[in-house]
């Protein structure tokens, strides 16, 4: 017998009703529990959590008060069941002294060889003089973390443009290992993000010597490479790009990386987001190209969303439906061939298997610090120049301030968990979002960018639903260390 009860504790049990092309999930947010539906039962089911009474509900949609009853009765009892998403926190803990740092970045320079036409830097780092980051900032720089971190795990290189800097970036090397030496802290894994356009044969040796590992900044084919990457003469920087990639790729020990800006250029020539992952999976044989959108603000020409025009979603839809196929025809795929997948639906399908989950926004400030040319400290490149940011400086103020505990502790407290609209989102534990792009758009590092929650919900929407079809192979590819999520099958 179907009690009022049922229907009581399921609105306010947090389940909510996705659908993807016509088919129908309910999702349990925090045990990333999820059960197939049937149209009908979907639609009876969001009409009873907006308050239609059940009877009305079921009438409305001809099916019976007791089956629905039935089905709730199973879905309530399954979510009680142990399963909670396990998130980290988001507080600075890991900063004491004695903890460990994920990744220091050092903003080798402020200037750059190319001029793209969507840098958020031409803003702030570019409207400073030029310079190159001093042996002084980086002797201060490495010393104080290591007298800060028992470990540093991953020390990155950035400008402007970082292998312009060749004498900054050697030393920083040198000094690093140096000094994790004298700690007796394992070595960090050194890495640089690069237009690729100019890679001398010093800068090469550099990267062979110390084991360097790189991330090309790669957009697209030349339409698009060369309209957005342009040199300082307009020219564009496929070619060069291209060329260096290959050389580096033919003599590293490991595969260089590629990340991806896309723009409104890309829908201008007509390349979608799944075409953007194929061309560099077959053009660099890179499986997992790290491809987002351009942050930029509202009505800027080369933003990918625009009003009126929901193109970009229904990209990322396309590209999220593709990329779990693909993982489950894995298997069939020839060894020789590189398929490419949505860096952003692969990083879902992993972590809902692994019920992994994280209160932080993102890096910034968080598990990264970043120094700038100056010595100035900052959580992330993106806010350099950006007064309110501004951590103090490494030769003045050193690693630990007034300052920089404000900025933590304000970075802390916007974690997803804490935020009004992030903690009642049911893609809270899959999404990273990026608090420079927050700034940058908003003014404000807890302003929301709409458009990247439309891109994770979309997204993660879509995974949902197909991996619902599929979980049983996925789960033969990427076997998780516990059970993790339920695809029950329900008819009308």
């Amino acid at each position: 017998m179907v009690t009022a009860d049922i229907f009581t504790t399921f609105r306010k049990t947090d389940l909510v009703p996705l659908e993807h092309e016509g088919k129908h999930v309910l999702l349990n947010p925090d045990t990333f529990r999820v059960y197939k539906l049937s149209a009908d039962a979907s639609a009876v089911l969001s009409s009873i959590r907006s308050g239609v009474a059940p009877e009305i509900a079921c009438n409305n949609h001809r099916l019976p008060l007791e089956r629905v009853g039935r089905l709730l009765s199973h879905i309530l009892a399954d979510v009680q069941r142990p399963s909670q998403v396990s998130a980290q926190a988001s507080t600075p803990d890991r900063y004491l002294k004695g903890g460990r740092l994920w990744k220091l970045v050092l903003m080798v320079n402020n200037f750059c060889n190319l001029q793209c036409t969507y840098c958020y830097e031409h803003e702030n780092v570019f409207t400073q003089k030029s310079r190159h980051m001093s042996p002084q900032v980086i002797d201060q720089t490495i010393n104080q973390f290591y007298n800060t971190f028992s470990e540093i795990e991953n020390i990155m290189f950035i400008g402007g443009e970082p292998t312009l800097s060749e004498d900054a970036v050697e030393l920083s090397c040198q000094a690093a290992l140096a000094a994790a030496g004298r700690h007796q802290a394992p070595a960090p894994r050194l890495s640089m993000v690069t237009n690729g356009v100019r890679i001398s044969a010093r800068m090469e040796e550099l990267i062979r010597r110390f084991q360097i590992h790189l991330t090309f900044s790669v957009d697209g084919p030349p339409p698009v490479q060369d309209l957005i990457r342009i040199h300082h003469d307009k020219s564009g920087s496929f070619a060069a790009v291209k060329g260096n990639f290959e050389r580096h790729r033919s003599t590293a020990s490991e595969l260089p990386l590629v990340e991806a800006t896309i723009t409104r250029a890309h829908h201008w020539n007509k390349l979608s987001v799944l075409n953007l992952i194929d061309f560099l999976a077959k053009e660099f044989h890179i499986a997992e190209a790290h491809v987002m959108a351009a942050g930029l603000k509202k009505g800027d020409p080369l933003n990918p969303y625009v009003d009126g025009d929901p193109y970009f979603v229904a990209e990322i839809e396309e590209a999220a439906a593709a990329t779990v196929d693909r993982m489950v025809q894995q298997e069939s795929v020839p060894r020789t061939t590189t398929v490419g997948y949505f860096d952003l639906a692969k990083d879902m399908v992993t972590g809902i298997l692994k019920k992994d989950s994280s209160a932080k926004m993102c890096p910034a400030g968080t598990s990264q610090l970043v120094v700038d040319p100056s010595g100035d400290l900052y959580p992330c490149w993106m806010f350099s120049g950006t007064k309110q940011m501004a951590m103090g400086n490494i030769l003045t103020d050193g690693l630990e301030n007034t300052r920089a505990d404000a900025v933590l502790k304000r970075i802390a407290a916007n974690n997803k968990f804490a935020h009004p609209e992030c903690s009642e989102c049911y893609a809270r534990h899959v999404c990273h979002a990026c608090i420079g792009n927050n700034q940058n758009i908003n003014g404000s590092i807890e302003g929301l960018d709409r458009n990247h929650c439309d891109t994770v919900r979309a997204t993660f929407r879509t995974v949902l639903v197909k991996i619902s079809d599929n979980m049983a192979a996925i789960r033969k590819q990427q076997p998780p260390p516990v059970t993790s999520i339920q695809a029950t099958s329900h008819a009308n």
